[in-house]
């Protein structure tokens, strides 16, 4: 998201692709379209791709006591799924990204890139903020999908991979990758973000939304009795979503489902039981 990045969609290229050749509009948005998909995609595959091979490949026997559901249920087709759909929510992904590229080349955003504009606190802050806001904004609109008419139309997709594997992370239906990035549209209209702390909020996503679809228990068997800790979701709350298809709801922390009573009653127990080695 550099000054380049900014101003070439909205000014497109001064100079043809080749010589006497204009470029033409519609060119520089597949232009921008393809490269943005591309390093998503790039993104995407960096930490989803070494985590499968890990804890899916090469060590699945070292770490099947920490198998969250005790029969592996994914397969080469819920591969295929999650891969296919995966790729068109990254299609869908970067035509938001385009979206913020227009709006921002028109001076419509609050992004900016020079870091004394607001400070280094709220440099630093927006960060946490924009981690807190995500998580509320991903608690009720997770709510929302599981309404029946749009779980069935929508949601159900993600919900195909009843085991999900990292690669689950990111197979939305169309309309849910339009949901699930419209919070990024929200942000750059409403807050003065840095597009450093923007991006440090999508890499901080991406890994504890891989994480949550890891399949795998990680963390250590005292996570849920720290004090400050035990807020923030194990892998084991989402891969219990995913298995009975109603409660857990929340991303990055439990405060949500423990307000609203939406968090699993078996949630705690089958934590204990993965990271002690017990099967449930």
């Amino acid at each position: 998201m550099n000054g380049e990045w900014r101003r070439g969609v909205m000014h497109w290229r001064v100079a043809p692709a080749r010589p006497g050749q204009p470029v033409s509009v519609q060119q520089s948005f597949l232009e921008f379209l393809v490269d943005d998909v591309l390093l998503n995609a790039a993104v995407y595959a960096i930490f989803v791709v070494p985590a499968y091979l890990l804890v899916w490949v090469w060590l699945p026997e070292r770490l099947k006591h920490r198998r969250i559901q005790a029969r592996p249920r994914a397969n080469a087709r819920t591969l295929r799924h999650d891969l296919g759909y995966s790729g068109l929510a990254l299609v869908v992904f970067g035509l938001i990204d385009l979206e913020v590229a227009l709006l921002e080349g028109h001076g419509l955003t609050r992004l900016y890139a020079d870091s004394a504009a607001y400070g280094g606190l709220w440099l630093v802050l927006s960060v946490p903020v924009l981690i807190l806001l995500h998580d509320a904004y991903f608690y009720w609109t997770h709510r929302w999908m599981h309404h029946p008419r749009v779980y069935r139309l929508v949601h159900r997709v993600h919900h195909r991979s009843t085991d999900p594997s990292p690669f689950t992370s990111f197979a939305f239906h169309p309309l849910e990758a339009v949901v699930e990035n419209g919070f990024t549209l929200l942000v750059v209209l409403l807050l003065p973000l840095h597009f450093a702390a923007l991006i440090a909020w999508q890499l901080f996503q991406q890994l504890f939304n891989m994480i949550g679809h890891l399949g795998y228990e990680l963390y250590p068997a005292w996570w849920l009795r720290a004090p400050g800790l035990r807020w923030k979701t194990a892998s084991t709350h989402h891969n219990l979503h995913h298995q009975y298809f109603v409660g857990n709801y929340g991303l990055y922390f439990t405060w949500w489902d423990r307000w609203m009573g939406t968090e699993l009653p078996q949630y705690a127990e089958r934590f204990a039981q993965v990271t002690k080695g017990a099967r449930p």
